[in-house]
């Protein structure tokens, strides 16, 4: 069973790295190196010159998976209920062994998505350059990336197990001779594996690629000019992760080797029953968002505006913006109701009233149940890089001329939103039992004697969910400047580089946990009484283990 642990507690990362069986995979790229350039140059006077370089990247995608899914799995194995009764010779019954193997593996709902964009390797930018006196010049330079991932996963799993096993229930009684009974072994083996819900998305270039740059410029204006120089770059991403799994597991095994009777033979009563061994197990495991994202690249970028050589009386505007606005938005919920009931019995056997000896031996009983929901129930990872490059921002006007209105302008403004949501219920019961115990060897002519086997009970629970992991790695910044220089007489400048970053992250987690574990293991409780010779009774050890493990409600964010 650890080797099945090992593996579902695996399955969901192997799905996010792209190793499913089950899965639906997406890649799309646009790859160019492009320079987007407005300028206006040498133009005449009173002319009206608009330049407009317009650059759009959008990408969507909307992934959906439902499934309902209902798994019944109903065994009955029986070599018992064997009779050899009232025979004038000897009554013998010898009942086969049971052995039971089986398990539910489900996996399901996986979205994958990847994206790379690279538009730039080198620069974008507007200019108006030389303009006529009393001209009206805009040069306007942009670019819109967008990103909208939405992934919505819902998963419904009902999954019961039942096996019944039974080798024991004989008889051999009433016989002239002796009556004898051996009840083979049973053992059987169940896990229930589940596996739903993840979401990946991978997106790296965007519009700070290495060697990037943005340039918004008036150079020598002319008399009375009006010229507006613009460029603007935004990048919005939006990843939006919706996961709602609810499990719902049942698994009983009943395993019978006693109950054997080998009563009121002329001669001796013997029984020995065989062992019975259950073993069941339910590993959930759901509900995982991976979201890898890379704005920026690895080079030096900038970000610059300039009016310079202004005219008399111009009216000189150059602007140059940068906006990353990314919202990242995971919500998991997940409802689990998982019941474990093992029941193992060699016991409650009889050998009474028989002429001769009356001898009874129980076989060992072992029970195990574990329940494990998932080292990654309900896991949130969230990683946002703006890069590794340095960002430099400068803004300035230089030599400006009399009576001029000059305003230059870089900003970069930087908005992340992550919020992550996890909400669990789960309510987990483990009932096992072992019984060895509950012979009887009464009334016999004979000696009476019992022999009970070993009882062995084991239940564990653990519980590992609820999980967000949130990293941010800020663009590292290089010089941030603004300067005028060499002013005219009479003029306004202004000159202006900001860079504004603001971060949100909202982690929730919500937890209902309700975990109980009953052991029940018996060897005693045997009767020797009333016999002509003399009585025994013998029982085995009886041991017991319970385990109840729970882990979750964790946040780590780390800002860079």
């Amino acid at each position: 069973m650890n080797q099945s642990i090992t593996i579902n507690k695996t399955a969901l990362l192997a799905l996010l790295a792209l190793s499913a069986i089950l899965f639906f995979y997406f890649f799309a790229t646009s790859s160019a190196s492009a320079d987007f350039w407005a300028t206006n140059e040498k133009t005449g006077f009173d002319s009206d010159n608009d330049a407009t370089a317009d650059g759009e990247d959008t990408f969507t995608e909307v992934n959906t998976n439902g499934i309902d899914l209902f798994n019944d799995a109903d065994v009955d194995a029986e070599t018992g209920l064997n009779e050899s009764n009232s025979n004038t010779g000897s009554g013998s019954t010898d009942s086969g062994s049971i052995g039971v193997l089986g398990g539910f593996a489900n996996e399901f709902n996986l979205n994958v998505s990847e994206y790379s964009n690279s538009w730039w390797g080198e620069s974008v930018g507007a200019e108006n350059d030389t303009t006529g006196a009393e001209s009206d010049n805009d040069a306007t330079a942009e670019f819109d990336s967008d990103l909208t991932v939405v992934n919505t996963n819902d998963a419904l799993l009902d999954n019961e197990a039942d096996v019944d096993g039974n080798t024991g229930e004989n008889e051999a009684n009433s016989n002239t001779g002796s009556g004898e009974v051996d009840s083979g072994n049973a053992a059987s083996s169940t896990v229930e594996s589940n596996t739903a819900n993840g979401n990946s998305v991978m997106s790296d270039g965007s519009v700070m690629n290495s060697l990037f740059s943005a340039l918004a410029r008036n150079k020598k204006t002319g008399f009375d000019s009006d010229n507006d120089a613009t460029t603007d770059v935004e990048n919005d991403i939006t990843v939006v992760n919706t996961n709602s799994a609810e499990f719902m597991n049942d698994s009983t095994t009943l395993l019978e080797t006693g109950l054997n009777e080998a009563n009121s033979n002329t001669g001796s009563g013997e029984v020995d029953s065989g062992h019975a061994s259950g073993d069941a197990a339910i590993i959930n495991d759901a509900n995982a968002n991976s979201v890898d994202i890379e704005v920026g690249g690895i080079g030096d970028n900038s970000m610059e505006t300039e009016n310079n050589t202004t005219g008399a009386e111009s009216d000189n505007d150059a602007t140059a913006e940068l906006d990353n606005e990314a919202d990242i938005v995971n919500d998991n919920t997940a409802l689990l109701d998982n019941d474990v009931d093992v029941d193992a019995g060699t016991g409650e056997n009889e050998s009474n009233s028989n002429t001769g000896s009356g001898e009874v031996m129980s076989g060992n009983a072992s029970s195990d149940a574990m329940i494990d929901n998932g080292s990654i129930f309900n896991h949130n990872s969230t990683s946002l890089s703006f890069g590794s490059g340095i960002f430099s921002l400068s803004a300035g006007n230089s030599t400006t001329g009399f009576d001029s209105d000059n305003d230059a302008t870089s900003s970069l403004d930087n908005d992340v939103t992550v919020v992550n949501d996890n909400d669990a219920e789960v309510t987990n019961d483990a009932e096992v039992t072992s019984e060895t115990g509950l012979n009887e060897a009464n009334s016999n002519t004979g000696s009476g004697e019992v022999d009970t086997g070993n009882a062995s009970g084991k239940a564990e629970i653990s519980n590992d969910l609820n999980v967000n992991e949130t990293t941010i790695g800020w663009p590292k910044m290089g010089d941030l400047s603004a300067e005028n220089h060499t002013t005219g007489a009479e003029s306004d400048n202004d000159a202006t580089a900001e860079v504004d970053n603001d971060l949100v992250v909202v982690n929730t987690n919500d937890s209902l946990i309700t975990n109980t574990a009953v052991v029940d293991v018996g060897t005693g409780e045997n009767e020797a009484n009333s016999n002509t010779g003399s009585g025994s009774s013998e029982t085995g050890n009886a041991t017991a283990w319970f385990g109840i493990e729970n882990t979750g409600n964790g946040n780590f964010t780390l800002v860079e």
